[in-house]
């Protein structure tokens, strides 16, 4: 994967390693967010994606 930065800097990355970046950047914040639900005393439930969409993609 290629890309360039703000600063036109140009980038090579490992899709791997981009994918595995977002899963865990995204894991982050909702950690995030429970805790500040949780907190507030709000039942935010499961945050699981396999159990908000069980069946999988409809593409």
């Amino acid at each position: 994967m290629s890309y360039s930065s703000t600063e036109g800097e140009r980038i090579n990355k490992c899709v791997a390693d981009v994918c595995q970046y977002l899963f865990n950047h995204q894991s982050h914040h909702r950690g995030q967010l429970t805790c500040i639900l949780s907190q507030l005393g709000i039942n935010y439930a499961c945050t699981d994606l396999p159990v908000l969409v069980p069946e999988g993609s409809a593409l």
